[in-house]
């Protein structure tokens, strides 16, 4: 009896299979999607029967629960167009659960792509917390209690790590909308979707993905990044002022004061460009703007505590007796050494960064270049030691040289009138005497105008301390000092520009140009 069973339970199936070949699959389409899209399945890839029912999850789906579309919704419910394919209403059997890839095969790599893994997970190791309207909260296993869907909200969703920020936390709802703690906020099921990770003790869990948030500022925000533009263009022009004036570039000093001007001003820029732009960047073109924006702000602020070591020692060399005649040979010499100098540092600064971001410790620990936005996470700690401190310290030893070369006596100058500004005539740097006066008398003139640059760039750098350190000890929003950073950012710049270009002697040498 059992064998007659078997022979005809054969023979229907095959007459099943001859039956969807012989008759054409065809579909009706509907002019409107029977559900929300959100509460749909993708059945490209399901066997359909000949009444045009379906069978996905164990779960038979009428013909009449199926339609075609030719979009999909993303983020924000965007609808992107898409080749025609069949689709059903399905979260109506049970609660449905978004995941990125196949839930138990595949995991979502860093480029945003479903990558294929080595072993199946065991069903029995994925399990996801359930929120009940009730407010109590359910451990549910994914496998045996979801009707799981799949697809990307966005190209480059980025995981929530509620382990590392607080607001960040995250909870399924009954409904298998995803809930963000912190904000109260319930996302959809087209603005997020699961992806297993692993643990540190070689476990699996779900982490979920969310889509960056679009860079639309607030008319606040614009205002202040125009005005961080046009603080940039004004160091764009002290550069261009001391390019086109000679005089004003004939030692090291002035080709110092270009290159951190540039290396700022490129720092600025980029950064400039981030938000303005309103583009949301893949997380490895982001990370590549804010490391080489660091670098050039680091590079910027080395510089200036070089100008200022060099300063020093020139004080000293001169009290040696060591001090060229000819005025041309004002330290230019030293100028690429230094320049290297500071390139290898502000590289390794960088490179020491990138190397913390990628490594395996715990996310507060991490500068966060690329996380969220394409610039450190000035919302943790950690960033008061990569950026913050970092720079003070380099600040402090500006300070410090800046000191000893004002504090060094001049012994050359002693039985000179130094009130009486030196003409550099062609026969006058001939003569060893008065080129050497000369070299003093510039060296002072420098340090002036490196004391006023200094507390130009110490002022910048205390408003955004002041403002990153209100925001970290958790400062109402109305409060003044969190705004410090916009005021640092709109007046660097045109300060820059009144110290180094308005005054008596640059405005005369502009006006013979």
């Amino acid at each position: 009896m059992n064998y007659i069973l078997l022979v005809c339970n054969i023979i229907l199936l095959i007459c099943i299979h001859i039956n969807v070949h012989a008759n054409p699959i065809t579909f009706d389409r509907h002019t409107l999607p029977i559900c929300n899209f959100e509460d749909t399945v993708d059945l490209t890839n399901v066997h359909r029967f000949t009444n045009g029912s379906y069978i996905y999850e164990n779960r038979l789906i009428p013909a009449d629960q199926v339609a075609i579309y030719d979009y999909i919704e993303v983020f924000d419910g965007q609808r992107v167009p898409y080749e025609p394919h069949p689709r059903a209403c399905v979260c109506q059997y049970g609660i449905c659960l978004k995941f990125c890839c196949h839930p138990t095969k595949e995991i979502l790599n860093a480029v945003g792509q479903c990558q294929p893994i080595e072993y199946e997970i065991p069903q029995s190791q994925l399990y996801v917390n359930v929120t009940l309207k009730n407010g109590w909260t359910l451990r549910r296993n994914v496998a045996r209690e979801f009707i799981k869907l799949e697809g990307l909200p966005c190209p480059y969703p980025y995981a929530l790590m509620p382990e590392t920020y607080k607001e960040e936390e995250w909870q399924i709802m009954d409904d298998g909308k995803l809930l963000l703690v912190h904000y109260d906020t319930i996302v959809s099921k087209n603005d997020y979707c699961l992806t297993p990770v692993k643990t540190a003790s070689d476990e699996w869990s779900l982490s979920a993905m969310t889509c960056p948030v679009p860079n639309v500022m607030s008319t606040t925000t614009r205002i202040s990044n125009v005005g961080a533009v046009v603080s940039t263009l004004f160091m764009i022009l002290t550069v261009i002022v001391y390019l086109a004036i000679p005089d004003l570039r004939r030692n090291i000093y002035g080709m110092f004061i270009i290159s951190c001007l540039l290396s700022l001003a490129i720092g600025n820029s980029m950064l400039a460009f981030v938000s303005l732009s309103e583009i949301t960047f893949p997380e490895l073109t982001c990370s590549f703007i804010g490391y080489v924006a660091y670098f050039f702000y680091e590079s910027a602020y080395i510089g200036l505590s070089l100008i200022g070591f060099h300063l020093w020692q020139s004080k000293a060399r001169q009290n040696k007796g060591v001090i060229s005649a000819d005025i041309s040979e004002l330290g230019n010499n030293s100028y690429f050494p230094y320049v290297l100098f500071t390139c290898l540092i502000a590289f390794a600064l960088t490179f020491a960064l990138m190397v913390i971001q990628s490594s395996n410790i715990h996310n507060g620990y991490k500068p966060g270049i690329g996380d969220e936005y394409c610039w450190l996470n000035v919302h943790i700690w950690s960033a008061f030691f990569y950026f913050f401190a970092l720079n003070g310290i380099i600040f402090i030893c500006a300070i410090l040289f800046t000191y000893l070369a004002a504090k060094t006596r001049d012994s050359h100058m002693d039985k000179y009138d130094d009130r009486k500004p030196i003409v550099y005539e062609s026969s006058d740097l001939m003569k060893p005497q008065q080129g050497r006066i000369a070299y003093v008398q510039d060296t002072r003139r420098m340090i002036s105008i490196y004391s006023l640059l200094l507390l130009v760039f110490l002022i910048s750098w205390f408003l955004s301390i002041s403002s990153y350190l209100g925001e970290m000890l958790g400062l109402d929003s109305d409060n003044i000092l969190l705004y410090t950073s916009d005021l640092a950012n709109c007046i660097e710049g045109p300060l820059i520009f009144l110290v180094l270009v308005i005054k008596p002697k640059v405005m005369s040498l502009l006006r013979n140009k």
